[in-house]
């Protein structure tokens, strides 16, 4: 098979938009999302709607979309704008501006995008009932640093938790604790 170099292909990445009118304001919105800005919203819309240890899946569906204005419009929203989130989304959402943003973004990518994040949220809520994710989140919770942890191994007496496991196995009858 003969073999092609990949720069006489001539590819580039598509930079075309779409625009819509809004309140006689020309609003674009990239055509194409770039892999690293689709890793970008993804990652910040799952952090910023974990709540008390589940993901909220209001926020998820509000933080998806706000990142999507922010990160594929034109518009630019100053940190007042966007100090508080909650009134802004339902700014956006109650004024239709939601509906006429998503009707031009791709419908395949945003499907994809959101199951991506409901695929996402449930391998990390399987992970956090497994040992190793409630023993990382007991870590995070203690907020214990690897130095105290270093404490804690280095004052960790064999010696007692033998007589523990000893005096266990002498409560069992003499059998093995399993």
């Amino acid at each position: 098979m003969d073999k092609v170099e990949y720069n006489s292909l001539g590819l580039k990445r598509l930079e075309d938009t779409i625009s819509f009118t809004w309140n006689n304001i020309n609003i674009k919105v990239k055509k194409y999302f770039p892999i690293s800005d689709i890793y970008d919203v993804i990652m910040i819309t799952l952090q910023k709607s974990y709540e008390d240890g589940i993901y909220n899946p209001i926020k998820l569906d509000e933080y998806l979309i706000l990142n999507l204005v922010y990160m594929f419009s034109n518009i630019e929203f100053s940190e007042e704008d966007r100090e508080d989130e909650d009134k802004l989304f339902d700014e956006l959402q109650s004024s239709g501006f939601i509906d006429k943003f998503l009707s031009v973004v791709d419908k395949r990518t945003y499907d994809d995008l959101c199951n991506t994040i409901d695929t996402l949220v449930s391998k990390k809520e399987s992970y956090a009932n497994t040992f190793a994710g409630t023993i990382k989140k007991l870590i995070e919770d203690m907020s214990i640093n690897s130095e105290e942890i270093q404490k804690i191994v280095d004052n960790f007496d064999k010696e007692k938790f033998k007589e523990v496991i000893d005096f266990a196995t002498a409560a069992n009858g003499g059998r093995e604790i399993n």
